[in-house]
């Protein structure tokens, strides 16, 4: 298995880990420039509870994220129509990425 050395340093300590290639692909990049839903915080999604083409209201739940050992609801911030769902359960994703795409 290919491997990732990091060195972190925590109060004046230097340590070296290994990341696992498999995981570093799991970590999604965003789109630069799209509209739509993103995630209000960095976590693995659980649940996406929207399909594509789904008309929703704002509030309405699209994705279950987990961080923290706790589940979040991501809800629409307005009404419209799913164009694109751009994750799936078991993502990992950063603050501010785009998870649905709205028409």
């Amino acid at each position: 298995m290919d491997r990732k050395i990091q060195r972190l340093i925590i109060d004046d300590t230097g340590y070296e880990t290994e990341i696992p290639d498999g995981y570093i692909r799991k970590v999604i990049k965003e789109p630069a420039g799209q509209k739509g839903i993103r995630a209000v915080i960095p976590g693995v999604i659980s649940e996406v509870r929207v399909r594509k083409g789904q008309t929703i209201s704002k509030g309405h739940v699209v994705v279950m994220l987990e961080a923290m050992k706790m589940l979040n609801a991501i809800e629409a911030e307005i009404d419209g129509k799913v164009a694109e769902i751009l994750v799936a359960a078991g993502d990992r994703v950063a603050k501010g990425h785009l998870l649905i795409k709205m028409e």
